[in-house]
């Protein structure tokens, strides 16, 4: 792993999951972050197959885990 961390929104894991080549390409190698909600939208793809479930668990067990707290 090269130390480059990535904060990855829904969209661009949408555009991974749709076959998107060059973006797999920069992601390749980098430390992915998601943050909770980004896990909740990727689950509420329209049209979500039972592959596309299961690339979504695998790539969601090799990425990190963001948690947002809220203070007053």
């Amino acid at each position: 792993m090269s130390g480059i961390r990535v904060l990855c929104d829904t969209n661009p894991l949408i555009y991974l999951l749709d076959g998107n080549n060059e973006l797999a390409d920069f992601l390749n190698n980098k430390q992915i972050h998601i943050s909770v909600i980004t896990k909740l939208e990727l689950f509420g793809k329209p049209n979500l197959s039972e592959t596309d479930r299961q690339i979504i668990e695998t790539m969601l067990e090799k990425s990190n885990n963001l948690f947002c707290y809220l203070s007053r």
